[in-house]
């Protein structure tokens, strides 16, 4: 290095000092962000927040009594609906599931140990028993 300006003396001085520079960004950005499924109601950083995001919108669109008998739960990026067979209809639950496959951070959602992928179509409503009958 040129010690009266901090100047690179070679091209390999550069290559050091752009590589430094880049690793650091990324470790910087990597850790600066939140993955969207860990992401709170309020926008902090929530180890359950896709399940309370879920939860939240699901409580909006129902009236307690439909809702009292369902859980939601996450694991990882999935979230998982779960209810006492018999206490919550088929359609609400088909319902429910659409609202958490649209949430921002899901990539899967699970109804009573029945595994469901997005995009939500007329698969979703034959996974669930009885429901095609």
């Amino acid at each position: 290095m040129n010690s009266q300006y901090n100047l690179p003396e070679s091209l390999q001085d550069i290559h050091v000092l752009l590589t430094a520079s880049s690793s650091q960004a990324r470790a910087a950005s990597l850790f600066s962000s939140i993955p969207p499924e860990r992401i709170g109601l309020e926008g902090e950083y929530d180890y359950d927040g896709l399940a309370k995001r879920v939860a939240s919108a699901i409580e909006q669109q129902f009236s307690e009594r439909e809702t009292q008998h369902v859980r939601v739960l996450q694991r990882g990026a999935v979230v998982v609906l779960e209810s006492k067979e018999g206490k919550v209809a088929y359609a609400d639950l088909l319902q429910m599931a659409g609202i958490a496959m649209a949430m921002d951070g899901a990539v899967g959602v699970e109804v009573n140990a029945t595994t469901v992928f997005p995009p939500y179509s007329s698969q979703l409503v034959c996974a669930l028993p009885l429901a095609c009958a």
